[in-house]
């Protein structure tokens, strides 16, 4: 039963700060962050006056909830303790549950404070068993561990999680709610890291239906998930399709959460990659030094969020033929990712090989194939032999031993290549890319010419599909295409 105090004074004050409580978590339902955490601040204070434990307990429990929301997630870490601690000392065992559940997500994917994430969720495993189980918050556990691990690079453990959330979502609120919709989200972006692009684009058009119709249309999670499908697109190549879902996804986070909000600053980072994507890279540089500036100041310099931005950026001016601008962001990249995420985690094996494509491009092959080489390791390792990640690095280095005149080492690695991306999919221009590169080494070891004919002209028209996005890839393959006539 929920506590009430003897005091008729104070039982009045309580029963008008716990419908004030309920008022700013129908707020945060509705996505208005910021006027619930206005009013959870107020309440706080109020509860603090009545001086009974419970509702102390009770309304730093929203208020912290509402903190992180709207963008204050160091704030929101000390007051989510405050209410364990509160929640603790006056024997409100479900408040400190929720606490320590909700001290996973912010301590671990927000503030990488890894070490204390793990205690929260060993705090947080507690806390439910001496509840006597609880569905909503084991469900919310898992939800919280799964995408931590996401983001720490264990894709395949953190999508376990995600389902066991999901299932138990499934079944005690039906297939309808926002909650369910939540994990499909999340799932998708953990089954795209997999390598899975089919199942990251049914997830996530499955998690947008939900949600809209759950939440409506203008609601930030609805931002968050159309960013999510975006990004799904973009891996399978639709790039204008993407670019579509980014910018509605941009109006709509913008006017809900504001224009700093730090759930802006990756849908603007998205923007900026899919502007690019469809031959306007100029056009991306300013949503991504915006991304860049809104990360920063959330987050501080050294964090992955800001690691990614970087590594965006390089990648932008990498497809302009910056080289010297890729290389300074990339570097920054690795560094940033190597000293928060450690340097075995699967981004920094990506950073590495966009820095093994900007020394191709310098013309520094060797240097080239040692990037590759250690990607290779670090996301073999991470994903396993078959993931598309590990066949880009396989292309990477098969370009490089086509670079430095040895086609007939490159096949190998370039055979594996398409072997794996005919199981596993990656974008249409990386196919076209690995087509043109094993095309190179066929001819120019005189192992199958034929062969290397098709698959040049194949190369040469995909990347005429592409569109601006792929123009010097496209001209290197019509060169080559016309200077390599059929045996």
């Amino acid at each position: 039963a929920t506590p009430v105090p003897e005091d008729p004074r104070v039982r009045e004050q309580v029963a008008q700060i716990r419908l004030d409580l309920a008022r700013a978590a129908a707020l945060e339902r509705a996505g208005k962050y910021r006027e619930g955490l206005e009013l959870a601040r107020a309440v706080t204070v109020r509860a603090d006056g009545a001086g009974f434990g419970p509702t102390r307990a009770e309304a730093r429990l929203r208020q912290g909830i509402l903190e992180d929301l709207a963008g204050g997630s160091k704030v929101a870490r000390q007051v989510l303790l405050d209410a364990v601690f509160e929640a603790e000392a006056s024997r409100q065992d479900e408040v400190a549950a929720e606490a320590w559940v909700a001290l996973v997500f912010v301590n671990g994917n927000q503030l990488e404070l890894h070490t204390e994430a793990e205690q929260s969720e060993v705090r947080a495993r507690a806390a439910i068993a001496r509840l006597g189980g609880s569905p909503r918050l084991e469900a919310r556990l898992r939800f919280n561990v799964g995408r931590w691990l996401v983001m720490r690079g264990r894709f395949a453990e953190g999508a376990a999680k995600l389902r066991e959330s999901l299932a138990i979502r499934e079944s005690t609120l039906g297939k309808d709610h926002a909650d369910v919709a939540e994990a499909l989200s999340e799932l998708s972006a953990a089954v795209r890291e997999q390598g899975d692009t089919a199942e990251a684009i049914a997830l996530g058009e499955l998690a947008l239906s939900v949600r809209e119709a759950a939440l409506g249309s203008k609601h930030p999670d609805v931002a968050i998930t159309l960013s999510t499908l975006g990004v799904a697109l973009a891996r399978a190549g639709k790039h204008e399709a993407a670019l579509a879902y980014f910018l509605r996804a941009l109006t709509i986070a913008e006017e809900s959460l504001g224009a700093n909000h730090p759930e802006v600053a990756p849908i603007l980072g998205n923007v900026g990659l899919a502007y690019a994507r469809t031959g306007r890279a100029a056009e991306g540089i300013a949503p991504l030094e915006r991304a860049l500036a809104i990360n920063i100041a959330t987050w501080g310099p050294e964090d992955s969020e800001v690691a990614s931005v970087e590594s965006n950026l390089g990648y932008v001016y990498r497809l302009m033929g910056r080289w010297a601008d890729a290389r300074a962001h990339i570097e920054r990249s690795i560094a940033i990712r190597e000293k928060a995420q450690g340097k075995e985690h699967p981004f920094v094996g990506r950073g590495l090989s966009s820095l093994g494509w900007v020394a191709l491009g310098e013309g520094k092959p060797k240097e080239a194939r040692a990037d590759f080489e250690r990607a290779l390791g670090i996301l073999q390792k991470a994903n396993g032999r078959e993931h598309p990640d590990v066949g880009t690095q396989l292309v990477g280095i098969g370009a490089t031993l086509v670079a430095t005149n040895e086609p007939a080492a490159a096949l190998p690695f370039l055979e594996r290549a398409m072997a794996i991306y005919a199981s596993k999919p990656p974008s249409a221009e990386k196919i076209a890319e690995a087509k043109l590169t094993l095309a190179k080494a066929l001819w120019d070891s005189g192992k199958d010419r034929a062969r290397a004919v098709t698959l040049g002209a194949e190369s040469a028209r995909e990347y005429a599909s592409f569109g601006a996005f792929t123009a010097r890839e496209r001209q290197d393959a019509d060169r080559w295409v016309a200077t390599h006539p059929a045996p």
